[in-house]
């Protein structure tokens, strides 16, 4: 799988992917471990640590099958 590089993905407000995931698990009130949990559901594999390694920036480069899960948690479409 090729990684995705941090870099914008919201063109809106130009934010880098650890600001995009905080805002967005903010702005819908989630919890990490209810995304844990859906991702699950939906066929995904994403552990919390990750997503927090995300969130944090420590994750840098993070797979395309990471950021499908996180979408499929959320009902959202890949693109987003």
């Amino acid at each position: 799988m090729k990684p995705l590089m941090s870099e914008p993905h919201n063109n809106e407000n130009n934010l880098d992917l650890a600001e995009y995931i905080r805002k967005v698990i903010n702005d819908d009130n989630l919890s990490q471990r209810y995304l844990v949990e859906r991702a699950e559901r939906k066929g995904h594999k994403i552990t919390q640590s990750y997503i927090s390694q995300i969130i944090s920036g420590a994750a840098t480069n993070v797979t395309i099958d990471k950021l499908r899960a996180l979408a499929a948690a959320r009902d959202r479409p890949e693109e987003e």
